[in-house]
């Protein structure tokens, strides 16, 4: 059995944010097995590391919290199981970095309750028990560290209903995540050893870490010319398949003319007009009020950019 280590009615969020930075929880889970499209290895390890800032409560989030106890409510109306509140943090009796807070127990049952809140299917079948794989992950983590036989998971999909899906221990999956999360927390976390990026959500983790650069600062990078390579063609394919994806787009726009929705068999589209509020027109504002300075009002974004450059052309200009 996992056990207590802080009740979260007795401490603040920052608390609660920092004793989940010095672990692992089901949230986390995912990202070690490479199953959570929003965060890969290198972005939890800057999360953990106190390298990256928690992220901001967006209004999804903020919707998934405050609907959290409706979801409960409608869960128990549904299928006429009890819950009750566990307002616990629990950490694996074997492996302290190992967590859980689940938001409700099931009462008479070695389970318990996740919430969640989807705004649309997002082309998954929850009726026939399809949901993200991520999802699957939290689940499972929580059977490992609270010893639960299932989890019952409800998700509220916004204008469409609640839909309920079991999520049965799965001892040979939960085998492998243990092993997973054991080998991020003590070759990355505990070495202090930053990982190799595997997603793209990394690379916006990288921007936090490394905001500014020396101005001209060089270094050697060993196989910097494979990686550069392998870059250049998978951007090339990319852009390819973006060109291509363009034209197909505009082939259609061209058949929808001035109808704003198109019909097919399986398939519909829609060409809206929308309207998008993008800043202030600096010239306008400067020509309007030519006595008011309108620096001051100018917003300066400073960034990083990536560029490739061919290292040959610049020794073939100096040799000629």
């Amino acid at each position: 059995m996992a056990r207590k280590i802080a009740d979260t009615k007795k401490i603040s969020h920052e608390q609660w944010l920092e004793l989940r930075r010095k672990s692992l929880g089901g949230s986390d889970s995912a990202s070690c097995v490479n199953m959570n499209p929003y965060s890969g290895l290198l972005t939890l390890y800057a999360n953990k590391k106190g390298l990256s800032k928690d992220k901001e409560t967006n209004e999804a989030m903020r919707l998934g919290t405050d609907l959290e106890a409706y979801v409960a409510e409608r869960f128990t109306e549904k299928t006429g199981k009890k819950v009750r509140n566990d307002f616990f943090m629990y950490a694996d009796d074997d492996y302290d970095f190992m967590t859980a807070n689940i938001d409700r127990r099931i009462v008479g049952e070695n389970a318990c309750l996740e919430c969640k809140t989807m705004g649309s299917f997002n082309g998954y079948n929850l009726e026939n028990g399809d949901i993200p794989a991520h999802y699957f992950c939290q689940c499972q983590h929580y059977c490992m560290v609270m010893g639960f036989d299932m989890v019952y998971l409800a998700i509220l999909v916004l204008q469409r209903g609640l839909y309920v899906i079991e999520v049965k221990r799965d001892n040979d999956f939960i085998k492998q995540l243990r092993e997973a999360e054991t080998g991020f927390w003590t070759t990355y976390v505990m070495q202090d050893r930053m990982p190799e990026p595997d997603s793209e959500s990394d690379l916006e983790a990288l921007k936090e870490i490394y905001p500014k650069g020396y101005k001209d600062s060089e270094v050697v990078i060993p196989g910097l010319d494979r990686m550069i390579i392998d870059y250049k063609a998978v951007k090339d394919l990319a852009d390819e398949y973006k060109d291509r994806a363009e034209t197909l787009k505009a082939q259609i726009c061209q058949r929808l003319g001035a109808n704003e929705i198109g019909v097919g068999v399986q398939y519909g589209c829609s060409w809206k007009n929308q309207s998008k509020t993008s800043g202030y027109d600096m010239a306008r504002l400067q020509a309007d009020y030519p006595n008011i300075n309108i620096d001051k009002y100018k917003k300066v974004s400073e960034y990083r950019v990536f560029r490739t450059r061919d290292l040959t052309k610049k020794k073939k200009e100096k040799t000629k």
